[in-house]
């Protein structure tokens, strides 16, 4: 079973990639976790040089950064290695949670109509979870998800812990997958890569 290094935005989308990872019967290397998609961007050249030699998975929101994924990558990795697999989530990582929309509904104790059933094209994923948090049942939910009024940050204080704990436990990237054409193209291209033996 090849092992794979992880390079990603944050912890939880780590985490996230090491669950596709799992799902496609990989193992984890390394985690590379870049606080921000401007470090990981000027890392890039790095991480696709260290893929002559051995296995790499990298994700990055798109964002707004481009009109779509494909040339998000073609403008930041043109010419990739052996060894890697660089992903872009339409338009964030966010959008795979929203797509298993049961399960997430269930997590976030929220009606299934918040939760969008075409994840993939909303501009603000992560703004949309937030704002479906907004009327859990849960006050838990209610009260760690979305950000505070004095807390100056755009999520919060347990969105990390909370989603790492969906992650972990409950969410399904095949079952998300049904909704989500960028999730579906990104489990593909996992299985059909040919990963440098270890």
């Amino acid at each position: 079973m090849p092992l794979v290094s992880i390079v990603a935005e944050s912890d939880i989308d780590v985490l996230l990639c090491k669950k596709l990872l799992a799902v496609c019967n990989f193992e984890t290397a390394s985690e590379y976790p870049t606080y921000g998609k401007s470090k990981l961007d000027s890392k890039l050249a790095g991480y696709n040089n260290a893929a002559n030699y051995s296995n790499w998975f990298v994700l990055r929101d798109l964002d707004q950064d481009q009109v779509c994924a494909g040339a998000l990558v073609q403008a930041l990795l043109p010419n990739r290695r052996t060894g890697m697999v660089f992903r872009v989530a339409v338009r964030e990582m966010e959008s795979w949670l929203l797509a298993d929309r049961d399960e997430i509904s269930r997590f976030l104790a929220v009606s299934k109509v918040r939760i969008p059933e075409q994840p993939d094209i909303l501009p603000d994923p992560k703004l949309t979870l937030i704002n479906a948090a907004r009327h859990s049942r849960k006050r838990l939910i209610k009260e760690s998800i979305p950000p505070t009024e004095s807390g100056g940050r755009i999520e919060g204080p347990g969105y990390s812990s909370l989603l790492s704990e969906f992650i972990l436990n409950r969410w399904n990237p095949e079952r998300a997958s049904a909704s989500s054409d960028s999730l579906t193209r990104t489990l593909a291209r996992l299985r059909a890569h040919q990963f440098i033996a270890n």
